[in-house]
């Protein structure tokens, strides 16, 4: 505080996250500037796309649709109208779904082409902040209607069903042939751990338990690595053993068969890398 009273001296400060890509050439920074998250690698794996905070939300969670070129390093935002909470690109590369933030008008999903050749169209409009690609011609998202529940729709918005009657706390991933889904829900006496499960989107089996006592928090796969996902060959689940108890920041790589159901990670934790 200044001697007369009239002035207050603070500091301040910006956090700031770069995306890295590793390959068989090492490691490279795709990203310099800014706050960069959720990064996903397009199918034929010549661009990675993330968000960059900014625009009119600020909200840690939220931010702006960019795309990096890694052969010219060229970065470009795309749709800059819209604040997203979360986006998917589709397995052919031609399309983004994305979950607007919680605090636009309308806020919900939207399907648009990434060649921007048409209007980015709304499917919802209740405050759903997630949803990904499923089987082909499938959306899987969650929407509210007294809670949070895991629901599936074609890529116009119609045929919207509900996959299962159990309320959800957050739709983490879901496979890339659009059979199984990576949610956590909350446990009966306690809101800081979730129990993290598998669901069968097409009847394949029912619902497996993966974990009961895991730190989840408010949505992983959003700031933070994805808490289980796939390779975009099915061939690898990557599990991020943050969320698991133990203490490591480490990812683990469990090989499985493509639409398998995913192996338990708790069965394979002597296997870290």
């Amino acid at each position: 505080m200044s001697p007369d009273g009239k002035s207050l001296y603070t500091a301040v400060g910006t956090a700031a996250s770069a995306i890295w890509l590793h390959d068989g050439s090492g490691d490279r920074q795709i990203t310099t500037q800014g706050y960069a998250f959720l990064p996903i690698l397009s199918p034929d794996g010549h661009k990675v796309y993330f968000l960059l905070r900014g625009g009119k939300s600020r909200s840690y969670v939220q931010g702006q649709l960019w795309v990096a070129d890694l052969a010219s390093g060229r970065s470009e935002r795309l749709f800059p109208d819209f604040v997203m909470a979360h986006y998917a690109i589709s397995p052919d590369g031609k399309k983004v779904v994305f979950a607007t933030a919680s605090d636009a008008p309308g806020a919900g999903i939207w399907i648009a082409d990434l060649a921007r050749q048409a209007a980015p169209k709304q499917l919802t409009s209740g405050g759903e902040y997630r949803v990904f690609f499923g089987a082909p011609g499938e959306l899987i998202a969650q929407v509210r209607t007294d809670e949070w529940h895991l629901f599936r729709m074609k890529e116009d918005g119609s045929s919207r069903e509900q996959i299962s009657p159990d309320p959800i706390l957050h739709l983490n991933s879901v496979s890339p042939d659009g059979k199984w889904a990576i949610v956590s829900a909350a446990t009966a006496n306690n809101q800081l751990n979730s129990i993290i499960e598998v669901y069968s989107l097409h009847g394949e089996g029912g619902t497996t338990t993966l974990c009961d006592t895991c730190v989840a928090g408010f949505g992983p796969a959003r700031t933070g690595a994805p808490l289980l996902s796939w390779s975009a060959d099915g061939k690898t689940m990557f599990v991020s053993l943050q969320y698991f108890g133990l203490r490591s920041r480490n990812t683990l790589l469990l090989p499985t068969r493509p639409g398998a159901r995913p192996p338990n990670p708790h069965q394979r934790k002597n296997a870290q890398r």
